[in-house]
């Protein structure tokens, strides 16, 4: 953005390759607007220790709400900083999120081998990980290894990578694990703050004497339909500490399959019956948080084991007036808090043993 008269605007993620220096100088002269939540890497295949950003001209955000991240020590030499919309932030070139590393293995390895990556170096809390290579290799966390990233990508357009986090294994993620590939094993735990699921498959690979495996999200859980409207879990315990949420525009068709699985709701839990039916695999949902139940559909049969310590909300937001809406919960259901129903519709607890400890059951519709 070489002159004061030009103008460049940034939608999206960009890298400025550091080439083996150890110490960059970027010049904005013209105006640089961020019109998303963008991140600009300035450290990439060797990482820069010195990034100085001279603004001359305009920086500005006038997108959407939100941060964008520039990795550079900010020098305003008489210019602007202008953030409109939302926030620019300026990090040292090695702080949180500002690093860059690669998988470059297309027949998978393990993640503690140094040459599986580039640049060649065993990813650490500060990096952005891109595990995108073509094809479908096996990227192993071993029994005895804990890994920590800033954030992880896995997956996308033509990339099938499987993730695999062995028994005792622990991958632990400061910031987004995006997930876009069929499916992850995860026999230890993967810990991340926010978890984009968008895969078919996330399973323990164990016995049930092994135990589950434990994806423990603290901040936000987001399973998004793209690659299949119907997800399975099988043999996995999912700990929600945040808002979940499913998103709602799946097909029939879309529907998560437990499989000798658990999901433990602490935080906030927004979802669709439909989307978490299943068959008659042995599923548990422990909610001592906020459970919100949406009905958009006029039947759906519910057949996991609830236990209900918190506050379970039935409602329909989109229910047609006039029409009859069940909610048919088909396994055992265990009441300690309260489960309240907003529907002018009807609600049936299953033929399966109902136990009611102390809890409320209040109706507003036809119970």
């Amino acid at each position: 953005n070489p002159q004061s008269s030009s103008y460049c605007s940034v939608d999206g993620e960009g890298l400025i390759l550091s080439r083996g220096n150890t110490s960059v100088t970027i010049e904005q002269q013209g105006q640089l607007d961020f019109l998303s939540n963008a991140v600009w890497y300035s450290s990439g295949y060797s990482p820069a220790t010195s990034v100085q950003f001279y603004n001359y001209g305009i920086v500005s955000k006038t997108g959407m709400l939100g941060s964008a991240t520039v990795c550079g020590q900010y020098n305003g030499k008489g210019g602007q900083l202008i953030p409109n919309a939302g926030n620019i932030d300026f990090k040292t070139p090695l702080s949180h999120g500002c690093g860059l590393v690669f998988w470059n293995n297309p027949a998978g390895g393990i993640w503690v081998n140094r040459n599986n990556w580039d640049p060649p170096r065993i990813p650490g809390p500060n990096d952005l990980v891109y595990i995108t290579v073509p094809g479908s290799p096996v990227i192993v966390i071993g029994g005895s290894v804990e890994a920590r990233v800033g954030s992880v990508i896995v997956g996308g357009s033509g990339s099938n990578p499987q993730l695999r986090v062995d028994l005792l294994g622990k991958l632990y993620v400061e910031d987004r694990l995006d997930v876009y590939t069929s499916k992850i094993t995860v026999g230890g735990t993967i810990d991340p703050s926010h978890f984009t699921w968008s895969g078919t498959t996330i399973e323990s690979g164990l016995s049930l004497s092994s135990g589950l495996g434990l994806i423990n999200v603290r901040d936000a859980f987001d399973i998004l339909k793209d690659v299949s409207p119907r997800k399975f879990l099988n043999r996995v315990h999912i700990v929600n500490r945040g808002n979940m949420t499913v998103e709602q525009s799946l097909s029939s068709s879309g529907n998560i399959r437990c499989t000798s699985c658990k999901v433990t709701n602490v935080g906030y839990m927004l979802t669709v019956p439909l989307v978490l039916s299943i068959g008659s695999e042995t599923a548990e949902l422990i909610n001592n948080g906020t459970l919100a139940v949406d009905m958009q559909r006029s039947s759906n049969s519910w057949n996991w084991d609830l236990t209900n310590n918190g506050r379970m909300v039935i409602y329909c937001a989109y229910c047609l007036t006039g029409s009859t809406y069940t909610l048919t919960l088909s396994g055992t259901v265990t009441n300690y808090g309260t489960i309240t129903s907003y529907m002018a519709s009807v609600v049936v607890y299953g033929s399966r043993t109902q136990l009611n400890r102390m809890g409320d059951v209040v109706v507003y519709g036809v119970p």
